[in-house]
Order: C-alpha cells, then structure tokens, then sequence
C-alpha cells in the first residue's frame, strides 16, 4: 500500500520544511542583532539635562584622571584634613592619583567675594 502516489509530494514536502526551518533560524539572528543596537542606543542617549554632585573621570584601568564636583565632592583625602572645602570645579590627577591642577570656583551668595582659580602644576 502506497500513501502518496508520487514523490513529488515529497520534494515539495521537504522543501517546504527546509524554507520554514531557514525563516526562523535567520529571524533569531536579526531579533538579535536589532535587540544588540538598540542596547547601545540606549547607552548613548542625548540627555537635556543631568544633575550630579560628583563626576569622576578614570582610566580603564582605575586610575583617577579629572573630578568635576560640587564642594562637598571635594571633601576628601588631604583636603578634608584641613576642614571643610567651599569651592567647586574641575580638578586634574597625574598618573600616580596626585592632584595636578584644576579650574575651581569659590564665591559666597550674598557678598562680593567670590573668585576664580586656574592651577597647573608641572
């Protein structure tokens, strides 16, 4: 007894099947791909706006290169010893995570002291 009269059916059969397995297997590999650059999309997102006390700039290796921070980053390490610090800005490191120099800002809300500081130590 014969169930299919010619193998014609068949070719078509497992053809069919071979299109089907294809379609699905390369469907995965770009929901992949798509689903990976929308992740580094996401990464590099334009913000209009951010608020942070601190930044810290570092090497991929640790090694701190720059801070940008308010006052109360800057109450660290040798600073804090001396008491509390009142100024903000840019301070820069040296490769052994020694302050180097810096673009900082001090000035007091109702008076008219405030000044500006640009130090560069080589």
């Amino acid at each position: 007894m014969r169930f299919f009269p010619s193998q014609r059916f068949l070719v078509f059969y497992s053809g069919l099947v071979t299109l089907a397995f294809s379609v699905t297997v390369l469907s995965a590999f770009v929901m992949q791909t798509s689903r990976a650059s929308s992740q580094q999309e996401d990464a590099r997102k334009i913000l209009d706006e951010i608020t942070v006390k601190k930044i810290n700039i570092v090497e991929p290796n640790g090694t701190l290169r720059a801070v940008l921070s308010s006052s109360a980053g800057f109450n660290f390490g040798q600073r804090a010893e001396n008491g509390p610090v009142r100024i903000a800005g840019l301070m820069f490191y040296n490769e052994e995570g020694q302050e180097t120099g810096g673009l900082v800002y001090r000035g007091q809300r109702h008076s008219r002291r405030s000044g500006v500081r640009l130090c560069v130590d080589l």
